[in-house]
């Protein structure tokens, strides 16, 4: 066994942030007070153990290695939930042509480009025989879109002025009323149907909703997050609201529309109603969104950008660094998803950093907070919200009153095996500002009664 000879004590500031009420002592805190590790007998420098917050429950893991720890509050698996009851449509073809109007969405225009972006998130999800390839087709009329018997499924621009279609009356124009819609035709039946079994579809896009309609050099067409949220109809799911499981309500889904990322919810409907021989694929991703407790919604949850739900603005106070928005100590939020179709093999390790823009792994970024997170399911997701206390001489080697990126990364140290480690990491804008009195503020012009006088 090494011996370690302590070389240096900690002081008393650093004790405080090493467990005795205060900050926690992030990979970077420790480089900066490398006087403080032990040494062995050859006066190699040993690293201290990892001091992650590791409160609260988790699993173990085989082989000896404990997985224990992880706090579980907000971890949640698309598994503890009946699919059927998130949707009631399901393609009787899981591999089908999307026949798209090359009138308006030509082959290698940036409209084209966001039809076959939200066609490859559901063509890359594993474990489901959904397949979908986009074919170039002439524009259709209304009368051709919806034939009593289609042959067919399309995406185009529809104009419904004065004729209208299956799923929206004539007249019903109005952006407000809809932008897109798809409007399915049951297997042997009718079009916008009940019927459980869907042989044919229409996603449809209102003429009156977009630019690129009468202008091919408008960058107003649809984008590939709500054209996947059409998709995700098409393959049978409804919008949350509907879901009989409240509970359900918490998870992230394609269908609250804006999603740039297909997630574990979607991904475990796709493999519950259009199955593959299971695999063993495991993927983390650290999500754009954040979906959080909002009692103003008739559901309770609302999806949030990451910039939105962080800091943007911190000042020193006191030696310690706070919230412009808030004065307090700064709180940060983030959510991270299992895409995957196995369980993590053992607990997440993740991270706050704040540092130049670039890699999230640059030795100039400063980690202002580790964690461990609980060991994930399979297609599940979990999320921290989390007051961090941020000592100023952490982040002293950063300038004031300059724009840097904070970063959160899911297993940080890349423990996982992983089919890739290229959306483990969102980033936003952070500012550190001299004082309070730099911070960003709006301020209310209030009229003088007369003027001031020198």
């Amino acid at each position: 066994m090494t011996k370690r000879n302590v070389v240096q004590v900690l002081s008393g500031v650093a004790l405080l942030a090493a467990g005795c009420g205060g900050q926690e002592l992030g990979e970077q805190d420790w480089e900066v007070r490398r006087g403080a590790w032990a040494i062995n007998e050859d006066g190699d420098a040993v690293p201290p153990p990892d001091l992650d917050d590791t409160t609260g429950g988790g699993g173990s893991g085989g082989g000896g290695v404990d997985c224990s720890g992880g706090a579980t509050g907000n971890l949640i698996s698309a598994a503890s939930f009946d699919p059927e009851n998130h949707g009631e449509h399901t393609l009787t073809d899981s591999t089908f042509n999307l026949f798209v109007c090359t009138q308006h969405f030509p082959v290698g225009s940036a409209a084209r480009a966001e039809v076959e972006a939200a066609a490859a998130l559901f063509n890359a999800v594993t474990g489901t025989d959904l397949f979908i390839t986009v074919v170039g087709s002439s524009h259709k009329s209304i009368a051709q879109l919806f034939p009593a018997s289609p042959t067919s499924s399309y995406m185009d621009v529809v104009d419904n002025s004065t004729i209208g279609f299956p799923c929206h009356p004539a007249g019903d124009i109005l952006p407000s009323s809809w932008a897109m819609n798809t409007c399915r035709h049951g297997s042997g039946g009718v079009w916008n149907t009940g019927a459980a079994s869907i042989d044919r579809f229409v996603i449809s896009v209102n003429a009156n909703a977009y630019g690129f309609d009468t202008n091919p050099a408008a960058t107003d067409y649809p984008k590939f997050t709500n054209i996947a949220h059409e998709i995700g109809h098409a393959v049978g799911m409804d919008h949350t609201e509907y879901w009989t499981d409240s509970a359900a309500h918490e998870m992230l889904s394609t269908m609250q529309g804006n999603l740039p990322i297909l997630p574990a919810h979607d991904r475990d409907y796709l493999r519950h109603f259009y199955p593959r021989t299971a695999g063993t694929t495991l993927n983390l991703v650290a999500s754009s969104k954040v979906r959080v407790p909002d009692a103003t919604t008739s559901i309770g949850w609302a999806n949030r950008d990451f910039a939105a739900v962080n800091p943007t603005d911190l000042y020193p106070a006191a030696g310690i660094y706070r919230d412009c928005a808030t004065q307090a100590a700064p709180v940060f939020q983030a959510q991270w998803l299992n895409h995957g179709q196995v369980i993590t093999a053992c607990t997440v390790k993740n991270r706050f950093r704040i540092g130049p823009a670039g890699s999230e792994g640059s030795a100039s970024k400063i980690t202002v907070k580790n964690w461990q997170g609980a060991r994930m399911p399979a297609a599940s997701q979990d999320r921290i919200e989390t007051s961090v206390t941020i000592n100023e001489s952490v982040l002293a080697s950063l300038s004031k009153d300059v724009a840097y990126e904070l970063t959160f990364k899911v297993d940080r140290d890349d423990d996982q095996q992983e089919t890739t480690e290229d959306d483990n990491v969102v980033a936003s804008t952070i500012t550190l500002r001299d004082s309070y009195w730099s911070c960003p503020r709006e301020w209310t012009a209030t009229p003088l009664a007369a003027p001031l006088l020198p």
